[in-house]
């Protein structure tokens, strides 16, 4: 779900999992960044999950306060939208992931302590829509280290915006994802670059 792909560690249970990776700095410095993958029956049940699922990763962390780099995935029962029951297009379920993402946004902030304890850096949340493609949510912490949405994550895997090194693009030109205006599952990007002198 995250580049890079080199795992040395994996731990598989009934409904989690938890890995560890190398996560290069230069060739002769490497940090180990761990992830946790969860999967939850709704989202009324994030804020137990949390607590429940979160120890290991403070356990890995050993007290470390180090800048935040660890994963958490979460995936949210098989059908997080149960009362929208029209799903002739992808965008349907738009109105109820606002709520689920405010709904999560909370419970984040309420949680705070315990994701800074796991060293949580980036949170992903996987919102099953049968028959439709899954939609994503990432959040990720913001100067005010509080969790708000990456909006340029919006229906990404995980790791696409990474592989695709859309912040380091975000840095140097405005970006503007017209995905909407093709299929949901396409990423294209318009990449304006800012003016200087008085040309674009």
């Amino acid at each position: 779900l995250a580049a890079p792909s080199r795992l040395s560690d994996v731990v598989i249970q009934e409904k989690s999992a938890l890995w560890t990776q190398f996560f290069p700095v230069s060739r002769e410095k490497t940090h180990q960044r761990h992830g946790l993958m969860a999967l939850l029956p709704e989202v009324q049940q994030l804020e137990s999950g949390l607590e429940e699922l979160l120890p290991q990763l403070v356990t890995l962390q050993g007290g470390k306060t180090s800048v935040p780099l660890n994963f958490l995935h979460v995936v949210l029962g098989k059908d997080a939208f149960p009362s929208v029951t029209d799903r002739t297009l992808f965008y349907n379920t738009d109105d109820e992931m606002k709520r689920v993402i405010k709904q999560s946004q909370d419970i984040f902030a309420k949680k705070s302590e315990l994701l800074k304890a796991a060293g949580v850096g980036e949170i992903s949340l996987v919102l099953p829509q049968p028959p439709r493609h899954p939609r994503f949510v990432k959040f990720v912490l913001d100067e005010q280290e509080e969790w708000s949405e990456q909006e340029m994550g919006r229906d990404m895997w995980p790791s696409f915006a990474g592989m695709l090194e859309l912040g380091a693009l975000k840095r140097i030109c405005t970006l503007q994802r017209i995905h909407k205006e093709v299929r949901p599952t396409s990423h294209i990007y318009l990449a304006t670059q800012p003016v200087v002198g008085g040309k674009s």
